[in-house]
């Protein structure tokens, strides 16, 4: 049997808007019912990249 983790290192946005950043922070691992929010929200993101363009983003 395997023990899940409560926390790991994530990519965080920060200062949300055009002059954000992303920095690895903590973040509480999301139980299962979560997932489908986590997906829609990685599409977003996603999404959002592909609209600025990857070569906008600075990462500290």
């Amino acid at each position: 049997m395997f023990d899940i983790l409560s926390h790991c290192k994530a990519g965080v946005e920060v200062n949300e808007g055009p002059d954000f950043h992303v920095k690895v922070e903590m973040v509480p691992v999301p139980e299962l019912g979560e997932i489908n929010l986590i997906k829609n929200v990685l599409y977003q993101q996603i999404k959002r990249v592909n609209e600025i363009g990857s070569d906008d983003i600075l990462i500290k």
